[in-house]
């Protein structure tokens, strides 16, 4: 993948970069890379910032969040990714942002701070219920109730 990346850039094209990098950091997080997932994520990040390509900023900053998290880290990307999806009306990532809240929430025994927001914005939608994260959201209001 990141070879096909490179190629891309190669041959001039950079649209998209952060996206095709977000897919790469994914791939080194199942693989258990947690430290090349971390690097393509920052540099997936500088690729945000240099090309204007906002749309998927929350998303790269949740995932960062869920390996900063293996490492030991805290929640401050988790937050960081609810802002901006906040602030740009997305709420598919705020979905997911309050999905990985609140399953780290549960961890630490504190769930209560996570639920209601979990639940205002699954009612939030009105289509979609097939979707992976729309049944992800409702399987965990349904274990946590």
């Amino acid at each position: 993948m990141q070879q096909a990346l490179d190629d891309w850039r190669a041959a001039g094209a950079n649209l998209l970069s952060p996206y095709f990098l977000l897919i790469i950091a994914e791939a080194y997080a199942v693989t258990g890379q947690t430290e090349a997932g971390l690097a393509t994520l920052t540099e997936a990040l500088t690729a945000v910032q240099s090309s204007g390509e906002r749309w998927l900023e929350a998303e790269i900053y949740r995932v960062q969040g869920e390996l900063l998290l293996k490492q030991g880290g805290v929640e401050t990307n988790y937050r960081q990714a609810l802002d901006i999806a906040i602030q740009q009306k997305a709420k598919s990532w705020e979905l997911r942002t309050l999905m990985s809240l609140t399953r780290l929430r549960l961890r630490q025994g504190r769930q209560a701070e996570v639920i209601p927001m979990l639940a205002e914005i699954y009612e939030w939608f009105t289509e979609g219920f097939a979707t992976p994260d729309l049944r992800d959201a409702k399987a965990l209001l349904e274990d946590i109730s």
